[in-house]
Formats: structure tokens, sequence, C-alpha cells
């Protein structure tokens, strides 16, 4: 007796095999967190910058505020200038240890935002709020805007403090008796603990120009302000000059 399929003794094409079961798809926050929190701990923890940045678009920007809400003071840094200066940053200090709370992930079609708390350790802990907006793209979601405020550091000893509307209010008030005083140093070092990196800038780099008194500190103070400001080439001719200016 002859076996035959039966769609082919019928003039037929056989019916074709079942392929194997495709992968479901992730849920879209799931993967919002999980992209977003290993490019963070990829910076953070290992000092991967381009494994960071990875996860953003080309045309993304990092926003360094005192809140959420838009101020007079936010710094806005494009990707192509953020990359070269966290490589400064990450080759000159230890990694840290990075948990999130307190997320929450909101999905409108292609467009997603995502807030979280971030606490980074290595000895005192910083506390950080942050704000991410995301796009789907071909390669998944990618992260188009990070916004970042400070929101408390508690010290070795467990002296904690915490950052907000009455404390920049204070910080300010701070910056104008030194501004009043005369003191520019104090004024530097108020103005960015202060979050308004960009009048750090302008007052380190006329600091330095007038070359009196020009110490690895100030160096320093003016090559982190530079950071804060997207501007690499500025910060590292700094801290070159600052070592050489330390050295005996």
């Amino acid at each position: 007796m002859r076996t035959v399929d039966a769609g082919t003794e019928c003039g037929r094409e056989p019916a074709p095999l079942p392929g194997p079961a495709s992968k479901p798809q992730r849920p879209a926050k799931e993967e919002i967190l999980e992209t977003v929190l290993a490019s963070e701990k990829a910076f953070l923890e290992e000092g991967d910058v381009d494994a960071h940045l990875a996860a953003w678009t080309l045309d993304a920007v990092l926003i360094r505020a005192r809140s959420q809400q838009d101020g007079p003071y936010d710094v806005k840094v494009p990707v192509d200038k953020l990359r070269p200066t966290l490589r400064i940053i990450v080759a000159r200090e230890t990694r840290r240890k990075v948990e999130v709370d307190k997320v929450v992930i909101d999905v409108k079609g292609e467009e997603a935002s995502m807030t979280w708390r971030s606490a980074s350790s290595e000895k005192a802990t910083d506390v950080f709020r942050e704000a991410f907006t995301l796009r789907h793209t071909r390669e998944g979601w990618r992260v188009y805007e990070k916004r970042y405020w400070p929101a408390a550091r508690e010290e070795e000893s467990g002296e904690r403090h915490k950052f907000g509307k009455a404390s920049f209010e204070e910080a300010d008030r701070q910056v104008e008796r030194f501004r009043a005083s005369g003191d520019e140093r104090n004024l530097l070092y108020a103005l960015f603990g202060a979050y308004r990196f960009r009048e750090a800038l302008e007052l380190a780099r006329r600091l330095v120009s007038d070359g009196s008194n020009v110490d690895s500190w100030l160096l320093e103070m003016h090559a982190i302000s530079a950071l804060m400001m997207g501007e690499a080439e500025e910060a590292s001719a700094s801290y070159a000059r600052a070592k050489e200016v330390g050295q005996p």
C-alpha cells in the first residue's frame, strides 16, 4: 500500500510545518526599566561611558537642575559634549553602587517617561531624583532626555543633608553674601554648591585668567565647573595645570 500526503495527492501544496513559537514581546515598561537601569549601572558601577550612552539617542540631552521644574539655572548638555566629559569623570572617580526606587513609568504610544529616586554610594551616599523621556526606535526604547536634581546627601558619619526649595533659597542667599563681601573664592564655591554652574564657570575663568593666587584648588574648581557645562577640553587643560601647580 502506498502512503501519500493528502495535499499532494489532490494537486495542492502540503501545508507548511508549524515553526517555533515566536518569543512574546516584552511589556514596554519592563523593557524601559531594564534598559535605563543597565545604562546607569554601566556608568556608575563599571565606568563604561559608551555602554551607558548606547541607551541614548544621538540627539539626547542631559539637564542638570535644581528641581523637576524648569528653572533659570538649568544646564543642558547635548550627548556629543556629554560623552567626553563623562570619560574624564570616570577616569577620576571611584565606582559607585547604585540603587533605585519609587519608579513611575508612563507609556503613550512611541513615547514614554520615567521617574525614579536614585541612590549612589561609595563612602557618602548621594540621592537624586531623575526624570527620563524616551522614544521607541528600531533598537528598542532609547533615552532622549534625562533631567536630574539633588534630593539628599548622607555622609559617612550619618549626617544627612536635604535639598529642596528652602535649601536652594538659603544657598542663593549665601551666594549674595559672598558677592557683597568681595570674597570671590568662597563665592565660586557657593555658586557651585547652589547648582549655578554657568555662573561658577564664568567666575572660575576670570579668576584663573587673572593670574594671581592661582592654586590647584582654584584650577580644580575651574575644571569641575567646566565639566558640569560640558566643556571637556577646558576641564582637561585645567586639571593638567592643577597637577603641575601642585607639584613641589
